[in-house]
């Protein structure tokens, strides 16, 4: 078991799920998602849903890959 930070100064960050081709997706709870490669370290922010309501404990909170996802490279939120 390691710990490494793989990024910080993230905006309450929520649910994390990684693919079949090492990347690490996340949301944070204003409505971002991004992902980190998790062999280079870079991260990317794919979209921002402005229209999520968060406060508190509400906002952006469950996501999904598909299981394939270098066939099917789909997220859900």
């Amino acid at each position: 078991l390691k710990v490494e930070i793989l990024q910080d100064s993230l905006e309450v960050p929520w649910d994390i799920a990684i693919t079949n081709n090492n990347f690490l997706f996340f949301t944070e709870q204003y409505g971002a998602i991004s992902y980190i490669n998790l062999e280079t370290h870079q991260q990317q922010k794919l979209l921002v849903i402005p229209e999520v309501w968060h406060q508190r404990t509400a906002g952006l909170l469950a996501m999904a890959v598909h299981p394939d996802f270098k066939q099917n490279p789909y997220v859900y939120v």
